[in-house]
């Protein structure tokens, strides 16, 4: 029988923007390019960079982002939290 045996991954450290995020809570994530959009988010790694997602279910589209292209993030129901690169 043949062994399997599997390549280490290394996961590189969380960005700070990402750490301080909650899955299953609504935010406004808006953007340098202007756009808005509220929903909800996923983190992956992906090729050995963290990346967020935000769903916007009234647009019916998905976003997938690194921390230098946010603008700004409210969390719903309690307000502006992080706002060109410093957290509020």
């Amino acid at each position: 029988m043949d062994e399997y045996v599997s390549e280490s991954t290394l996961i590189p450290e969380m960005p700070d923007l990402f750490e301080r995020l909650e899955l299953n809570v609504d935010y406004e994530i808006t953007f340098k390019d202007k756009e808005a959009l509220v929903g909800q988010l996923s983190l992956d790694v992906n090729e050995g960079r963290w990346e967020a997602s935000i769903y916007s279910v009234k647009l019916g589209r998905r976003r997938t982002f690194q921390p230098d292209e946010v603008l700004s993030v409210t969390r719903l129901g309690v307000g502006l939290i992080w706002s060109s690169g410093e957290f509020l």
